[in-house]
């Protein structure tokens, strides 16, 4: 009776512990695929913010020109060298769009990643 009690007890931790592998077995695929996600939302993330950054720089490089354009033309008629403080908005502007750049750069490197 003891030979059959403990081959039972044997059967029955067998049959928990495929139970539980099982379980484990769900629980780490549930986890990769959610990690997939993951890293494939954040990858999407980053194209969009690349994207709009790509804008952006568009926007101010077209705004700048058009600003330089408009102010060299007054400089010319006005017979003015220069204004110190148009000269200082325009280089904030294009240290902005550097950095924007470089924003986008370090989003391009990581993509690659």
């Amino acid at each position: 009776m003891s030979d059959t009690s403990d081959n039972l007890m044997d059967i029955l931790k067998i049959i928990s512990a495929i139970a539980k592998d099982s379980e484990r077995d769900k629980l780490i695929e549930s986890i990769k695929t959610a990690h997939s996600e993951l890293l494939k939302s954040e990858a999407d993330s980053r194209r969009i913010k690349s994207t709009e950054l790509i804008k952006q720089m568009m926007k101010l490089d077209m705004a700048i020109q058009e600003f330089e354009i408009t102010y060299s033309r007054v400089k010319n008629k006005e017979r003015i060298n220069k204004i110190e403080a148009i000269e200082d908005y325009i280089d904030d502007i294009k240290k902005r769009r550097r950095a924007l750049s470089n924003e986008k750069r370090r989003l391009s490197y990581s993509l690659k990643a």
